[in-house]
């Protein structure tokens, strides 16, 4: 809960970082937490994986207040993911249009994303990073309002993931 100016009480909007491959230090990971540490000042950020909290690199430096090792699909009702893995897509297309679970998914495509979306059960939200995606580091490293989706400037027609994910 967090405190209005005004004195009332609001519940902050939870977002799931999600990735089933924590017990290891690659890019995807790397990411992955910047996203975490990047919007867990605003919202109720939790890191979900699928290993338990004992297998997740210590290198990660996450603690066990903000780990939550996935094991009901329905935890995610009425929030926002970040997804890095192609493989969970679909199970969270179930989750919403089967069980109406409300969930706002933002995919984080680990590479250029061309073309394809419309033939595939891809988010709404699709992020894209790869090297030349170098917008990400110079948003979080600034202490600027947070960007829109219209307010960055594109970089070989893809935007950072940074203008996408701040864009709900």
């Amino acid at each position: 809960m967090n405190t209005l100016a005004n004195g009332n009480m609001c519940k902050r909007r939870k977002v799931f970082s999600f990735n089933s491959e924590l017990y290891k230090v690659t890019g995807v990971q790397k990411v992955l937490m910047d996203i975490h540490h990047a919007v867990k000042e605003d919202y109720d950020a939790i890191i979900v994986g699928t290993v338990s909290s004992g297998m997740v690199d210590k290198s990660h430096q996450i603690f066990e207040d903000e780990y939550k090792q996935f094991k009901n699909p329905f935890m995610f009702y009425d929030s926002i993911v970040v997804l890095h893995e192609r493989k969970f897509l679909l199970l969270f297309w179930i989750l919403n249009h089967i069980f109406f679970q409300h969930i706002k998914l933002v995919y984080v495509h680990h590479n250029i994303f061309h073309n394809h979306k419309l033939m595939s059960i891809m988010p709404t939200t699709v992020v894209s990073i790869s090297a030349s995606c170098s917008a990400f580091r110079r948003i979080l490293s600034s202490r600027r309002p947070r960007p829109t989706l219209s307010s960055l400037p594109e970089q070989d027609g893809h935007f950072s993931e940074s203008s996408i994910l701040f864009h709900f």
